[in-house]
């Protein structure tokens, strides 16, 4: 999407601008995290390569971790 800036879907963008979510999950070859406004946006990495975030929203952290 947009707020990563790189090309992505500016619908999705624009969405996130008009609602205000406070997370959204995105797709993507690997993991990242942006604030789009005051939404956090967050690729949680790649399943297939063990890879997945711990989001906690009541504490506002996000661990990338790696299943083994």
């Amino acid at each position: 999407h947009k707020g990563f800036h790189e090309s992505g879907s500016p619908t999705l963008a624009e969405l996130i601008k008009s609602y205000n979510p406070r997370l959204v999950l995105v797709s993507g070859p690997e993991r990242k995290r942006e604030l789009l406004g005051t939404s956090a946006v967050i690729a949680p990495g790649s399943l297939a390569k063990g890879e997945y975030s711990l989001i906690d929203l009541q504490h506002q952290t996000i661990e990338g971790r790696t299943l083994q």
